[in-house]
């Protein structure tokens, strides 16, 4: 009996010739197992191509015995997996939609046991996590979903019954059994373990050499020259061998661990306490205790010492939104690194409360009498330049970060698609005679280059692939891009873009919705006309 067989037997008659059918005293009716022989028969072909030892399998007639549309054959570590709890590979036949479902799933538990919605998203990531620790290049047409049905997290991949090919059925069983093993040889022992929290789970998660890679470096430039995207790209997304950014399915970056990173940004009320940590009360049983509640500072940074093999990255994003140095606080000493801004501080500095925590969370392994920023954490910042008096940074502090400046450039994926709502016009048709004009028109006292339009300032939602004048689409650019280049470029001229029949920001706005970019002078409306 081939997958197939399996598959259209199950589908079609395993109503009759399985199940029986009985009502119990309250008159609902249940299904029971009634052909035993055929049923073994069937779970040992299933057993066979998923080709896992010491693992039994079950058959499940459908929730609760009584949902007779989806059956399954379950096969699961009975020394590890009980109950509703744990980790199953499986097979489900759906009825309904004459499919088979290919999946390992993570049950949650039932009843008083079962995990609220939130903390079965939260337990989704983190199983998420762990697979892509074992198998990073989960594919071949499974996805993650957790499924209320099944009270639990699916990986699952689903074949309709006219699709089915045997043997590549087969290697997708053999391949879930393959990560499910895998699985199981990394994590038994730790899942079902209610005391287990994700520190433990880290000592797993952060294992395999890499080459330690730490740095300070900035990067710098206008609206939409993509620094968060640059930063995104070039230290928060998984590699393949030769260095290039791995992606998924639907084009954006496939994300490292995210125990790897912290993110934060910084604003005129953040402070030294916010960023490296301060004694707070915590409530624990009805009692109030003080104690010392870590920043992303000092979470990272114990995380980069206890792990030296593995790289972390701190992002800081708008760093001179916050006065960075008063933030910073004593740390701005550790910026000092051996070499050129990369390795490990040249310096070390006292600070009890951040060596009591990495000694709590090294287990009491780790006891610092001096902290310091080893060489495997990064850190990262962005700045607007178009930004930088509202808290200026100071050299001392800019020269302890290596410097890269973003500049304008074409951005392939959105430059030559049309703006909506303004017929044949390109988003890089509009840039370039913007920018034209803001290029002509800087001088001493109007400094406006860093204000320029650059190709991230908008997204694809604001785009089609055809030209596309329809006024309904057109309020969404305006709001976003002519208000900003008539309250920000044209802050104390307005004439610099606009004609000076444009009174205010409202005239504006009403005059744009009719006449586009006729509110715009005369210089631009030339560039927007040449080919």
């Amino acid at each position: 009996m081939n997958i197939r067989e399996i598959t259209d037997y199950m589908l079609k008659t395993y109503d009759n010739e399985i199940l029986g059918s009985y009502y119990d005293k309250r008159g609902a009716r249940k299904n029971n197992i009634k052909d035993k022989e055929k049923l073994s028969e069937l779970k040992e072909q299933i057993k066979k191509v998923f080709n896992v030892d010491n693992l039994i399998t079950e058959f499940k007639p459908g929730q609760s015995y009584n949902y007779s549309d989806r059956p399954w054959i379950q096969i699961r570590n009975e020394k590890i997996t009980k109950a509703t709890k744990g980790e199953y590979l499986g097979v489900s036949f759906n009825k309904k939609t004459l499919a088979i479902e290919l999946w390992m799933g993570f049950g949650i538990g039932q009843g008083t046991n079962k995990m609220k919605k939130g903390e079965i998203t939260f337990k989704r990531e983190e199983y998420i996590n762990k697979l892509k620790s074992i198998e990073p290049n989960l594919q071949r047409g499974f996805e993650y979903t957790s499924n209320d049905f099944y009270d639990a997290i699916m990986i699952s991949k689903t074949i309709k019954l006219e699709d089915i090919v045997d043997e590549q059925v087969r290697k997708d069983l053999q391949y879930l059994a393959k990560i499910y093993s895998t699985y199981m040889e990394k994590y038994a022992g730790v899942v079902n373990n209610k005391n287990n929290n994700l520190d433990k789970y880290d000592e797993i998660l952060f294992t395999g050499k890499e080459k330690p890679s730490g740095i300070n470096i900035m990067y710098i430039g206008a609206p939409g020259t993509g620094k968060s995207y640059t930063v995104k790209k070039e230290f928060l997304t998984e590699k393949d061998n030769f260095g290039n950014p791995l992606q998924n399915d639907d084009g954006t970056f496939k994300l490292i661990n995210q125990n790897k990173f912290e993110t934060v940004v910084f604003y005129p009320e953040y402070t030294n306490a916010n960023f490296i940590g301060s004694i707070l009360p915590v409530s624990q049983n009805n009692i109030i205790s003080y104690e010392f509640v870590p920043g992303p500072f000092t979470k990272i940074l114990a995380k980069a010492i206890k792990y030296p093999d593995t790289n972390f990255y701190l992002v800081i994003e708008e760093i001179n939104r916050g006065n960075a140095a008063a933030i910073f606080g004593e740390i701005f000493v550790l910026l000092d690194r051996e070499n050129n801004n990369m390795g490990r501080s040249e310096y070390e500095i006292s600070n009890d409360l951040i060596s009591d925590y990495i000694y709590s969370y090294t287990n009491q392994k780790i006891k610092l009498e001096k902290i310091y920023i080893p060489d495997n954490l990064s850190i990262i910042a962005t700045m607007n330049s178009c930004d930088q008096n509202v808290i200026p940074i100071d050299s001392a502090f800019r020269r302890r970060w290596d410097i890269v400046w973003l500049i304008d450039e074409e951005n392939p994926d959105i430059d030559n698609l049309y703006i909506k709502g303004f017929g044949n016009v390109t988003w890089k048709k509009f840039r370039k005679a913007i920018n034209a004009e803001i290029a002509d028109k800087n001088n001493n006292l109007f400094q406006i280059e860093d204000k320029k339009l650059c190709s991230y300032f908008i997204d694809k939602s604001y785009l089609c692939t055809e030209p596309n004048n329809l006024a309904k689409y057109r309020d969404r650019f305006i709001y976003k891009i002519f208000t900003y280049l008539y309250n920000d470029v044209c802050k104390y001229n307005k004439t610099l873009l606009f004609k000076d029949d444009i009174l205010s920001i409202d005239d504006l706005i009403k005059k744009s919705r009719v006449k586009k970019f006729d509110v715009f002078n005369d210089n631009i409306i030339k560039g927007l006309q040449d080919e």
